[in-house]
């Protein structure tokens, strides 16, 4: 069966941001799709970014893109929506209050979340190492002092490849810059492999948008199930096959102390 799914790097952006736009701008009552997107999304666009404003981002925040994450960044970028959420944030009455969070960051508008998050794997992978739960071989033998293992994890962190945020906990690796690098969902000692690319992540952070689902009847739980079609299962086996020999510099060894099947998330 042939791919509607291009394979064309910039092609997939252009076939993304088409029809995501026409799912999220079709009129319920005649969408003919099993999937209907959420109030919060409807009638979204994509913000798409100038050459210019991508090389002052990188700049201001000290960083360099891929190239693909340039691509990326120039057709898709982010949505002009923002989905409200309730993360457990409470106020002083003890009552929930209420966070807007982006589809993916606004380079443009989130300049604080963004300088945040770009501080947040070293915050979270420091306190795992100060406690104990993670020390890697190639740092030698631990020692005893908080301070001496603070001073070698920041030394492997400067030097390793920067994780620039995309949303929320997901992070794309900085280098090399020239290559497609792997997606990270960042969780402490329990980070994971979000993607094995940006096209791998996109497909599987917007499968229902783009069509890429379809409800299947399971006889023996008597229930449907949403399960991804032939075509971006095809894709999903060959990225995880990839991934096995994939050079990931630094960042490979801290994700294989918890396993090659722990640090991958498949088809979530």
């Amino acid at each position: 069966m042939s791919l509607i799914i291009p394979q064309d790097y910039t092609e997939f952006l252009h076939w993304v941001k088409e029809r995501t736009e026409a799912f999220w701008n079709a009129d319920s009552d005649e969408n003919s799709s099993e999937f209907v997107c959420d109030d919060w999304v409807r009638g979204a666009k994509w913000i798409g970014m100038t050459d210019e404003e991508i090389e002052a981002v990188e700049t201001k925040h000290q960083i360099k893109f891929t190239d693909h994450h340039k691509k990326f960044l120039k057709i898709l970028h982010t949505i002009d929506r923002k989905q409200t959420i309730f993360d457990g944030t409470l106020n002083e009455k003890g009552l929930l209050v209420p966070k807007e969070v982006s589809l993916f960051y606004n380079w443009y508008a989130e300049e604080e979340e963004i300088t945040q998050h770009l501080n947040k794997p070293f915050n979270l992978l420091e306190e795992e190492v100060v406690n104990n739960t993670v020390w890697l071989d190639s740092w030698g033998e631990k020692p005893e002092s908080n301070e001496d293992k603070q001073h070698i994890f920041s030394t492997w962190f400067n030097n390793a490849p920067k994780l620039i945020p995309i949303n929320l906990n997901t992070f794309a690796i900085s280098e090399p810059t020239n290559t497609d690098n792997p997606i990270l969902l960042v969780h402490g000692r329990n980070t994971i492999i979000k993607g094995g690319n940006i096209k791998h992540y996109l497909l599987q952070e917007l499968d229902a948008d783009l069509g890429l689902l379809e409800y299947v009847y399971d006889e023996t739980d008597e229930g449907w199930y949403e399960e991804p079609k032939e075509e971006l299962t095809a894709i999903y086996d060959a990225e995880y096959d990839a991934l096995k020999t994939k050079e990931i510099p630094y960042w490979k060894e801290f994700l294989l102390t918890n396993g090659f099947n722990d640090y991958l998330v498949k088809g979530c």
